[in-house]
Protein backbone atom coordinates (compact mmCIF):
# COMPACT_ATOMS: atom_id res chain seq x y z
CA UNK A 1 0.00 0.00 0.00
CA UNK A 2 1.12 3.33 -0.80
CA UNK A 3 -0.46 6.71 -0.31
CA UNK A 4 -0.15 9.85 -2.29
CA UNK A 5 -0.86 13.07 -1.04
CA UNK A 6 -1.45 16.80 -1.90
CA UNK A 7 -3.45 19.53 -1.92
CA UNK A 8 -5.60 21.50 -5.16
CA UNK A 9 -8.03 23.94 -4.45
CA UNK A 10 -8.39 23.61 -0.29
CA UNK A 11 -8.67 20.08 -0.74
CA UNK A 12 -6.77 17.17 0.42
CA UNK A 13 -5.92 14.41 -1.91
CA UNK A 14 -5.27 11.08 -1.63
CA UNK A 15 -4.21 8.75 -3.61
CA UNK A 16 -3.98 5.21 -2.64
CA UNK A 17 -1.98 2.52 -4.71
CA UNK A 18 -2.13 -1.32 -3.96
CA UNK A 19 -3.98 -3.26 -1.70
CA UNK A 20 -5.51 -2.73 1.90
CA UNK A 21 -5.67 -5.61 4.17
CA UNK A 22 -4.83 -7.00 7.45
CA UNK A 23 -0.87 -7.04 6.31
CA UNK A 24 -1.17 -3.03 6.34
CA UNK A 25 -1.68 -2.81 10.48
CA UNK A 26 -0.58 0.90 10.06
CA UNK A 27 -2.71 2.37 7.38
CA UNK A 28 -5.51 3.11 9.56
CA UNK A 29 -3.57 5.01 11.76
CA UNK A 30 -1.88 6.79 8.53
CA UNK A 31 -5.15 7.86 7.29
CA UNK A 32 -5.77 9.81 10.48
CA UNK A 33 -2.63 11.60 10.58
CA UNK A 34 -2.77 12.76 6.68
CA UNK A 35 -7.07 13.81 7.44
CA UNK A 36 -6.40 15.40 10.85
CA UNK A 37 -7.52 19.03 10.59
CA UNK A 38 -8.78 18.96 6.92
CA UNK A 39 -12.36 20.15 6.25
CA UNK A 40 -12.33 18.60 2.99
CA UNK A 41 -10.70 15.25 1.47
CA UNK A 42 -10.92 13.59 -1.11
CA UNK A 43 -9.81 9.63 -1.45
CA UNK A 44 -8.50 8.39 -4.76
CA UNK A 45 -9.12 4.81 -5.61
CA UNK A 46 -7.92 4.63 -9.48
CA UNK A 47 -5.07 2.80 -8.74
CA UNK A 48 -6.76 0.43 -5.43
CA UNK A 49 -6.75 -2.94 -6.71
CA UNK A 50 -8.09 -4.61 -3.14
CA UNK A 51 -9.52 -4.17 -0.18
CA UNK A 52 -10.59 -6.37 2.60
CA UNK A 53 -12.94 -6.26 5.59
CA UNK A 54 -9.60 -4.56 7.47
CA UNK A 55 -9.56 -1.89 4.58
CA UNK A 56 -13.54 -0.79 4.94
CA UNK A 57 -13.37 -0.43 8.43
CA UNK A 58 -10.41 1.78 8.15
CA UNK A 59 -12.03 3.83 5.67
CA UNK A 60 -15.44 4.29 8.24
CA UNK A 61 -13.06 5.08 11.02
CA UNK A 62 -11.54 7.44 9.22
CA UNK A 63 -14.60 8.62 7.34
CA UNK A 64 -15.61 9.12 11.12
CA UNK A 65 -12.77 11.19 12.38
CA UNK A 66 -13.01 13.79 9.34
CA UNK A 67 -17.17 13.86 9.98
CA UNK A 68 -16.34 14.41 14.31
CA UNK A 69 -14.29 18.01 12.59
CA UNK A 70 -17.20 18.21 10.83
CA UNK A 71 -14.98 17.95 7.83
CA UNK A 72 -16.10 15.85 4.33
CA UNK A 73 -14.39 12.95 3.34
CA UNK A 74 -15.57 11.83 -0.41
CA UNK A 75 -14.21 8.70 -2.74
CA UNK A 76 -13.59 8.68 -6.00
CA UNK A 77 -12.70 5.72 -8.98
CA UNK A 78 -13.36 3.01 -7.73
CA UNK A 79 -12.21 0.01 -9.29
CA UNK A 80 -15.14 -2.80 -10.40
CA UNK A 81 -13.47 -5.11 -7.93
CA UNK A 82 -13.51 -2.76 -5.11
CA UNK A 83 -17.04 -1.00 -5.74
CA UNK A 84 -18.31 -4.66 -5.70
CA UNK A 85 -16.95 -4.89 -2.04
CA UNK A 86 -18.45 -1.42 -1.06
CA UNK A 87 -21.76 -2.19 -2.71
CA UNK A 88 -22.21 -5.94 -1.15
CA UNK A 89 -21.31 -4.97 2.47
CA UNK A 90 -23.01 -2.13 2.39
CA UNK A 91 -20.69 0.72 2.86
CA UNK A 92 -21.38 1.97 -0.88
CA UNK A 93 -24.82 3.87 1.18
CA UNK A 94 -22.15 5.51 3.84
CA UNK A 95 -19.98 7.36 1.49
CA UNK A 96 -20.50 9.97 -0.72
CA UNK A 97 -18.33 7.95 -3.99
CA UNK A 98 -18.10 9.95 -7.71
CA UNK A 99 -16.78 8.32 -10.83
CA UNK A 100 -14.33 11.08 -11.13
CA UNK A 101 -12.04 14.16 -9.59
CA UNK A 102 -13.62 16.73 -11.48
CA UNK A 103 -17.23 15.44 -9.56
CA UNK A 104 -15.78 15.72 -6.47
CA UNK A 105 -13.77 19.13 -6.74
CA UNK A 106 -17.43 20.30 -7.92
CA UNK A 107 -19.61 19.38 -5.59
CA UNK A 108 -16.98 20.13 -2.46
CA UNK A 109 -16.51 23.80 -3.87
Amino acid sequence: MFIAEYKKNGIKILELQGKIDSTQASFETEMHELVAKEDKVVIDCSNLNYISSFGLRAFLSTLKAVQKENGTMVIVNLQENVKNVFEISGFYKLFTIYNSLENAYENLK
